[in-house]
């Protein structure tokens, strides 16, 4: 989304005393230190007010003297859901449900709003974008307990903890309590049929999978998990057949390539690996895995100029398979 639709100018002037610290509606002993700091230390100023209207459940901030370098830099948003949400954290027990910042300038005001689940899924998904796996997990655990019935946040904690955390039976929980809310939809079955291939049991996992399948039999993420799952059970043909159709239905996603790649190469299609290896080395420039697995495919290819080329280049990634082919074939 564009910086213009995110951000709501309103051209006119608004004069108003540059107090250094003022709450409006709000007492200050409702306001930590810490949250003071936090707006002074991510904004570069101490001039702000604060206004509650108890009666829609709203709180504003208005931040004063803002520098403009922020406004024009990607991390405004992210400024906004921090102070926001840290905010909410202050006030958690007046119940206010719609949190709106104002950042001033001489001649503009420029605004953000959320309402509430709207702000602590947001601000998981800043945590989640900057790696903080933990604070994701901690921010989505205080939306499932302030909005239980959400399965949203059942099924991003969840997807947390199966990909980044290796927390299956955690990740098996929130799935099962997504589904509670949601016992058609095609995701959270699919999820549940992931978390069970990354833990071992295959078992299980294709129960789910044909599940989801059944519901949405063109869903990529479907398609390419049930690829993993027959791979893993050395059904390579029909591990083809979904990852290719995954492909099909989302072009996008450039791993598949070099999956199909390595597939290929398994089955002695040595010319249709190359082909999806170079595709994938087209679209992605992954010189140090890439250039390696079509040295490889070279190799039986027997063409080894071509082999030693791709070997040099992958080991000059700093591959040490590469090098190790390299020193084998090239030397």
């Amino acid at each position: 989304m564009s910086k213009t639709s995110e951000i709501h100018k309103i051209s006119y002037y608004i004069s108003i005393i540059n107090l250094v610290f003022i709450l409006v509606g709000c007492n200050k002993n409702e306001i930590s230190s810490d949250f003071e700091e936090t707006i002074t230390n991510i904004t570069g100023t101490n001039s702000y007010t604060i206004e509650k209207f108890e009666d829609e459940s709203e709180v504003v901030v208005n931040i004063k003297d803002i520098n403009t370098s922020l406004l024009d830099s990607s991390d405004f948003k992210q400024t906004a859901l921090i102070i926001l949400y840290d905010l909410h954290l202050e006030l958690e027990d007046k119940e206010y449900n719609n949190f709106i910042i104002h950042f001033e300038t001489k001649s503009d005001i420029y605004k953000l709003d959320y309402n509430l689940e709207k702000l602590i899924f947001s601000r998981a998904t800043l945590a989640y974008n900057k790696e903080d796996y933990n604070k994701a997990i901690n921010i989505l655990s205080h939306g499932v307990k302030t909005f239980p019935s959400n399965p949203q946040f059942y099924t991003q904690r969840g997807y947390i903890y199966a990909i980044n955390t290796d927390n299956y039976d955690s990740a098996l929980f929130d799935f099962r309590k997504a589904l509670e809310f949601e016992s058609s939809k095609a995701d959270n079955l699919r999820l549940m049929a992931m978390t069970f291939i990354r833990s071992g049991n295959l078992d299980s996992a294709y129960k789910y999978l044909k599940k989801s399948n059944k519901l949405n039999p063109n869903d990529a993420a479907t398609n390419q998990e049930l690829g993993l799952y027959f791979y893993k059970t050395s059904n390579i043909d029909s591990s083809k057949y979904h990852l290719e159709k995954s492909l099909d239905i989302d072009p996008k996603n450039n791993d598949l390539y070099l999956v199909l790649g390595n597939i290929e190469l398994e089955r002695g299609e040595l010319n249709s690996a190359k082909n999806y290896t170079e595709k994938y080395i087209n679209k992605t420039n992954d010189l140090y895995t890439g250039s390696y697995i079509l040295g490889r495919i070279l190799i039986e290819l027997n063409d080894m100029e071509s082999a030693c080329k791709q070997l040099n280049i992958s080991r000059n990634q700093g591959n040490i398979e590469s090098d190790s082919l390299y020193q084998v074939y090239c030397n």
